[in-house]
């Protein structure tokens, strides 16, 4: 089994807030992985060593791209995600 690599988003519906320190910290300790933040709504400056993604409130196509029919399809492919990680099920 080959180990999966690449960039993953990881969506959160408010960011960064500094009682959710635990997503920035998950995000800095990936190995295998580039995370790109994507947020519903900036409420201060994102890290700098981070991309940061704001999407609209009212983007309602995620499901099309957060769950591919085949492992070989990109999730948010205008970003080249392989991997969404949503925090809080938004």
């Amino acid at each position: 089994m080959s180990e999966m690599s690449g960039r993953v988003g990881i969506h959160l519906n408010r960011f960064p807030l500094p009682s959710e320190t635990f997503v920035i910290e998950q995000a800095r300790l990936l190995s295998r992985f580039e995370p790109v933040f994507l947020a519903r709504r900036m409420v201060s400056t994102a890290p700098p060593q981070f991309e940061c993604v704001s999407i609209s409130p009212s983007f309602c196509n995620w499901r099309r791209y957060a769950f591919p029919l085949a492992p070989d399809h990109k999730v948010w492919p205008d970003l080249n995600l392989c991997l969404m990680h949503a925090h809080f099920g938004p």
